[in-house]
């Protein structure tokens, strides 16, 4: 049941992390090209941060659990857990970086 639990957690956040970098490569502008943002795309790129924060701070919780646990620790070494969670996390954090560029290098209306 643990196994199991632990996969499904993987997968929802691996889909998770793909269906973010997918909508990153829409907004991507060419190299030294200012974008104007909309008020909406603004507040859209704000949630898409919020929500990569949310998944860091999800997946920091639940490794807090795992380590509380020598059981559910020993559990999610032998399946690749954490190996898993700290690519995705980087991955996520690239994800934030780029949003934040965005942000911080376009004209908003």
């Amino acid at each position: 049941m643990n196994k199991l639990f632990l996969f499904v957690f993987t997968f929802f956040a691996v889909i998770s992390f793909q269906s973010h970098s997918q909508t990153s490569n829409k907004m991507s502008t060419k190299p030294g090209e200012i974008e104007t943002l909309s008020p909406e795309k603004v507040e859209a790129i704000q949630k898409k941060i919020n929500q990569i924060e949310g998944h860091l701070q999800a997946i920091e919780t639940k490794r807090t659990y795992i380590l509380s646990s020598p059981e559910q620790t020993a559990i999610a070494e032998e399946s690749g857990w954490f190996e898993s969670m700290t690519a995705i996390e980087d991955q996520l954090m690239v994800k934030k970086e780029e949003l934040i560029h965005v942000l911080n290098n376009a004209e908003h209306d």
